[in-house]
């Protein structure tokens, strides 16, 4: 169920002719000239009076030293570090201003991409993971990214 953005929004806005030279990306990492750093994680949101959760496929910034870390024991089946401190670096349709939230990057055993655990404020995505949305807003969820869902 879950749904993902493919570049962090940083890099969609570099023109496609510049981006070989600036940007370094593969699945799951990515660099802007070796000054700005990115992880593939997933959000979650629970999905009320189930137990399922809708995922977001998202990218979150780090510090070029926390970067270093997760990039350097990547392959770690029991990470040791983090939680790092993260800017959600990936804009939500239907949730305006999602890339100026603040979050956690808590990082998974066996291989698994990081979680976002976003920091307390009043944005609608924040209350949503908090107090989780329902069915008939993951099916709008579903066709702001122009998907159909059937639940």
């Amino acid at each position: 169920m879950d749904l993902a953005k493919i570049l962090p929004d940083p890099v969609v806005v570099i023109p496609e002719d510049q981006r070989k030279g600036r940007v370094r990306i593969g699945s799951d990492l990515c660099s802007i000239d070796d000054e700005h750093f990115f992880v593939r994680a997933v959000l979650y949101v629970p999905i009320r009076k189930t137990t399922e959760e809708l995922g977001f496929g998202v990218w979150g910034s780090l510090a070029k030293q926390n970067f270093q870390i997760y990039e350097n024991d990547y392959d770690n089946p029991d990470p040791a570090f983090g939680p790092f401190f993260s800017w959600l670096s990936s804009s939500l349709p239907l949730y305006d201003d999602a890339f100026t939230l603040k979050s956690e990057m808590v990082f998974q055993p066996n291989n698994q991409r990081p979680h976002i655990r976003l920091h307390e404020c009043d944005h609608p995505l924040v209350i949503d993971q908090r107090e989780g949305i329902s069915v008939d807003r993951v099916k709008e969820i579903y066709a702001a990214w122009g998907h159909s869902v059937l639940l």
